[in-house]
Parts: C-alpha cells; sequence; structure tokens
C-alpha cells in the first residue's frame, strides 16, 4: 500500500496532462484524459473530479471518495472520477467497492489499462486475502501489457500477480523487467529501490523453491 499513498503526489497534473505518471511500484494514479471534446455532463462533473485528484494528493483518501462520488453523481460515465473512486477505495481498504467501479471502468473501455491495472493490483496485493486472486490479476496485467507494453507499473503488477500465484520464476522475470523499464524511464531513486527490492523477494522466493523441489 506505499506504493499507493506515495502515489498521490504523483496526480498533481492528472487533470492536465496525458496519463502516465503512476506510483513507484504497481498501481497508477492519473487517470486517463477524455481525448474529445468534454460532454456537459463531463464540464458539470469537472470541479469534483479535480477536488477528488487534489484531497488524494493530501492523503485524504476519504476526502477524495467523497468528491469521485459526487462527480459520479452528475456524470455516472466519467471515466476519471471512475479511476479516482476505486482508487480511493484501494487505499481505504474498500475492496469490495473499488472491484466493482474499476471492473466498470475496464468493461466501459477495454483499451483503459488503467483502471485495468489498478484492478489487477488490488487483486494481487489486497490486505484482506478473501480480494486475492492471483490468477485475475496476471490477466488483467497481461491484458494492460497488451496496451502499454513499456509500463513498467503495469510489469510491478503482473510480477505480483505471479508472486501471489507462486509462480516466483515468473515473478522474479516481471519483476526484473519493471525494473530494468524503470532505470531507463530515469524513475527517481525511491522507486528504483522499490524495484530492487521487488526482484530481491521474488528472486529469493525462486531460489527457495528450487532447494525445497
Amino acid at each position: 500500500m506505499a506504493a499507493l499513498a506515495a502515489a498521490w503526489a504523483l496526480a498533481a497534473a492528472a487533470g492536465a496532462q496525458a496519463p502516465g505518471a503512476a506510483p513507484a511500484a504497481g498501481a497508477s494514479t492519473n487517470a486517463p484524459e477524455p481525448a474529445r471534446e468534454m460532454s456537459e455532463a463531463e464540464r458539470k462533473a469537472q470541479p469534483q473530479v479535480e477536488e477528488g485528484f487534489f484531497q488524494s494528493r493530501l492523503g485524504n483518501h476519504e476526502g477524495a471518495a467523497t468528491a469521485f462520488r459526487k462527480a459520479l453523481e452528475t456524470d455516472p460515465k466519467n471515466r476519471r472520477a471512475m479511476f479516482g473512486l476505486g482508487t480511493a477505495c484501494i487505499a481505504l481498504g474498500r475492496y469490495a467497492e473499488a472491484i466493482e467501479i474499476l471492473q466498470r471502468a475496464v468493461d466501459a473501455d477495454r483499451t483503459d489499462y488503467f483502471a485495468m491495472n489498478n484492478l489487477a493490483w488490488l487483486h494481487a496485493t489486497a490486505r484482506d486475502i478473501r480480494f486475492r486472486d492471483g490468477r485475475r490479476a496476471v490477466a488483467l496485467a497481461r491484458e494492460a501489457l497488451m496496451i502499454a507494453p513499456m509500463d513498467f507499473h503495469v510489469w510491478s503488477t503482473l510480477s505480483e500477480g505471479y508472486y501471489v500465484s507462486g509462480d516466483y520464476p515468473k515473478a522474479r522475470r516481471a519483476a526484473e523487467e519493471a525494473l530494468r523499464i524503470a532505470r531507463a524511464a530515469d524513475t527517481p531513486a525511491a522507486g528504483i529501490q522499490e524495484y530492487e527490492q521487488q526482484v530481491q523477494r521474488c528472486r529469493a522466493a525462486a531460489e527457495a523453491m528450487d532447494i525445497l523441489e
């Protein structure tokens, strides 16, 4: 969950730039920008959407969730509000609600790899093991990689999916790819350290499994 907590600081320009910023590992925090002119409903919901991302950057996930819900009351199909609410719910540990809203976002647009990745991250890392589903996490992350093969956050999510599924060699390879791409992208040192730790954890698990077998 540290990745999500740190990530909201990177969403500062979520309302003004193309998608791409995300936490040091795993879950993304920038929602995709509409590639077309906003509808009237989107324009009316925009202030609440921006308030949601602002509160998220402050670490006020409850306030963020409230703002995103208000935005969705105005514009039920607002993708950025769905993404923001789902991600805030992950941070709050409200996994059932997060799954419902992120799945709705994915179903509405199968190219929305941001929502797809965060849904996969939830299934791979949820603190409540009732919501963990390694197979689902891997499937979602692999689908997201078909859209964004150079996004190291998605590779990190795929690694977590394999790890929770017990496939440690694949988890290690995915983590190594995340680290390689992150280094090439000049990711800040704190982020690189997270990916290095992920690689080490996966490598240790794979080596231990080799010994046991």
